[in-house]
């Protein structure tokens, strides 16, 4: 809060294909889910601990309630599918269903992921649709809109529909 920077972790490595990146941070700001070596792994802010998250994950992203992560599962299966893991427990693990895209976003209330999937079919230069998945029942919903629609830039979004802020 006062501006003051300091290192979490630290690495010697610099080879190619081995980036760290950061994707998401906890509600809480504790933790980061970062993908280092192609891997989805958890980091400990404070302590700079690494947990790698099993599987072939990436993409990773707390839920605003902190409560789950959402990761797309890739290499095998395929097509690939959007798994939500449990926070308390790593090892509990929902398959939400196959995704045709990797990005997805978390509606503020924790309820819904919010996903471009891939649309062959569409005669415009973005094939590209939303679809909503409840979290709770993994139901998927496209967006009818958005089919051929939504653009291809890597930007979306949810939006408040009371016109509040």
């Amino acid at each position: 809060p006062a501006g003051n920077i300091r290192a979490v972790l630290e690495t010697s490595e610099c080879r190619a294909g081995s980036p760290w990146r950061v994707l998401n941070v906890s509600p809480k700001g504790t933790e980061a889910l970062i993908l280092a070596d192609r891997s989805l792994e958890l980091l400990d802010l404070a302590q700079g601990l690494v947990m790698k998250i099993a599987g072939q994950l990436s993409n990773g992203s707390f839920s605003p309630d902190g409560k789950w992560i959402a990761a797309l599962q890739v290499r095998n299966p395929d097509p690939p599918k959007t798994i939500l893991i449990d926070r308390t427990d790593l090892a509990k693990r929902r398959d939400l269903g196959s995704a045709s895209n990797n990005e997805m976003v978390w509606s503020p209330d924790s309820k819904f992921l919010l996903q471009t999937v891939y649309r062959p079919a569409c005669p415009s230069q973005n094939p590209l649709a939303l679809e909503t998945v409840d979290v709770q029942t993994g139901n998927r919903s496209t967006i009818k809109d958005s089919i051929c629609n939504c653009g291809s830039s890597g930007q979306i979004g949810w939006i408040r529909s009371d016109g509040k802020r």
